[in-house]
């Protein structure tokens, strides 16, 4: 592989799709890539090697490449419209990848987007051939973009259709990985979703209506005294002998 560039990890501050740095993701990311789309899109992506704060970046092609500000006007301009050109096509891709029910191609919609982006990539070619440094906050967009009507005629035929894209062959969803500290500026918070506090749903449980408590009477048993049997008083003996 021929190395193309290095740059250092405290100028520039490196890309993340959600909470992930893509230029760690470069195996995923170009595996995915080389079976979904051509090869004039999969070869130009340069692989990122980190050691320590430096990150070099490589290609496979050969050629004496150099940055883009060194080429002659009629070399940036052409490379201009194959640049733009490709873009172009990633993000239509990305377009149809999004429609789909699958949330592995969503995400990969996400990722694809940020890795070819007019201010995240750097451009270096040898005249003919072009390699893509990318995953790093470069703000080059003024030195790279090209109105539609500009590159249109170097797109292949079908994307002009009204054919829907294919829908991708997943390799693997991108993997989440370590995050490297930065020292020129901080990466920008996500904001998190304004969530809707539910209400607590009030269960009124029904009120038992009180019992009427039953309280037994003690039983009373009448006790009728006996009539008192009437005594006859018996006459002195005296009284009985005078009645003889």
């Amino acid at each position: 592989m021929k190395k193309i560039f290095t740059l250092q990890g405290d100028r520039y501050v490196p890309i993340s799709s959600g909470r992930n740095y893509v230029f760690r993701q470069y195996d995923s990311i170009h595996s995915f890539i080389k079976r979904n789309f051509k090869e004039d899109v999969s070869s130009t992506l340069c692989k990122p090697i980190q050691s320590g704060e430096s990150i070099t970046f490589y290609t496979e092609k050969t050629g004496d490449f150099r940055p883009f500000d060194e080429l002659t006007p009629a070399q940036q301009q052409e490379m201009r419209i194959a640049y733009n050109a490709i873009l172009h096509t990633v993000h239509l891709k990305c377009t149809q990848y999004k429609q789909s029910s699958d949330s592995d191609y969503s995400a990969w919609a996400e990722t694809l987007k940020v890795v070819f982006d007019h201010d995240s990539n750097m451009l270096f070619s040898d005249g003919k051939q072009l390699a893509i440094v990318w995953g790093w906050k470069f703000r080059l967009k003024a030195n790279y973009f090209l109105p539609f009507e500009s590159f249109a005629g170097a797109l292949p035929v079908e994307e002009n259709s009204e054919e829907a894209v294919n829908e991708p062959v997943p390799d693997e969803t991108p993997e989440p990985v370590e995050e490297v500290p930065v020292a020129e500026e901080p990466l920008a918070e996500v904001p998190e979703a304004e969530v809707e506090m539910a209400k607590p749903e009030i269960i009124e449980e029904p009120i038992a209506e009180p019992t009427a408590e039953i309280v037994e009477e003690p039983v009373v048993t009448k006790v009728v005294a006996p009539r008192p049997v009437p005594v006859v008083a018996q006459k002195h003996w005296f009284f009985r002998f005078l009645d003889a």
